[in-house]
C-alpha cells in the first residue's frame, strides 16, 4: 500500500506500508520517478522487524523498490 503524493514530471513521494499477520501495518518513506510505459518506481529502506516491533530499516530488502503501474 503506498499513500502519498503523485507530481506530473515531478517527484513521487510518500508513505508505503508492509504487512505482517497479526502486527500493526510498519510504514516507511519512499520516492521515486515515472520510469514511462505507466510505471513508478518508488525506492525506501523497508522496515525491519523482530516480532511486532520494527528494530530498523534496510535498501537490501524486496520491500525496498517498489514498481507501481497503472492500469485503464
Amino acid at each position: 500500500m503506498f499513500r502519498g503524493q503523485i507530481s506530473f514530471n515531478g517527484p513521487f513521494h510518500g508513505i508505503a506500508y508492509t504487512f505482517k499477520k497479526g502486527c500493526d501495518p510498519a510504514p516507511y518513506y519512499v520516492e521515486g520517478y515515472d520510469e514511462g510505459a505507466e510505471k513508478v518506481v518508488l525506492k525506501g529502506k523497508a522496515p525491519i522487524r523482530e516480532g511486532d516491533e520494527v528494530v530498523g530499516y534496510t535498501d537490501k530488502s524486496p520491500n525496498a523498490t517498489l514498481d507501481l503501474v497503472f492500469f485503464d
